[in-house]
């Protein structure tokens, strides 16, 4: 069982250079584009928003869902994690919503369009099997 300051830790470690030689961390940062903005790789997901570039992961299993994402070098990072199951179209562009803030604040303030941001994360909400809302959830971002 993890908690997000696990994968807090895990994506700082990872994307710090501390778990892999950097040829392997460039291998999985290399991506297959999905949609524009949104790309795949060696099981990481790449963002490009207007202020930079976010990196990162999200899963789910029945009843929860999460998602984290940091800077490349790992310095900066935010995690949402949402107790959540069968959840109507309101709460997926409520999720977006708040990903797209905590994105730019990640970012130093800088400018991403929620547009941009949203566009490319749908497919993490459309691929992380968001559902029924229940009760529960938590947000962290680290600057």
């Amino acid at each position: 069982v993890s908690d997000l300051d696990d994968l807090a830790r895990f994506f700082r470690a990872l994307l710090g250079g501390r778990l892999l030689p950097p040829r392997l961390l460039a291998k999985m940062l290399t991506t297959v584009t999905i949609e524009p903005g949104f790309g795949y790789g060696l099981g990481l997901m790449v963002i490009e928003t207007p202020a930079g570039r976010l990196v990162g992961h999200g899963g789910s299993i029945p009843g929860f869902f999460n998602v984290v994402l940091s800077t490349e070098d790992g310095r900066r990072q935010f995690g949402v994690m949402v107790n959540a199951e069968f959840a109507p179209p309101p709460v997926y562009e409520a999720f977006d919503q708040v990903v797209a803030e905590l994105g730019t604040r990640l970012l130093g303030g800088a400018a991403v369009g929620a547009t941009s941001v949203n566009a490319s994360l749908g497919a993490v909400v459309r691929t992380g099997g968001l559902a029924r809302t229940r009760a529960g959830g938590a947000m962290q971002a680290r600057r």
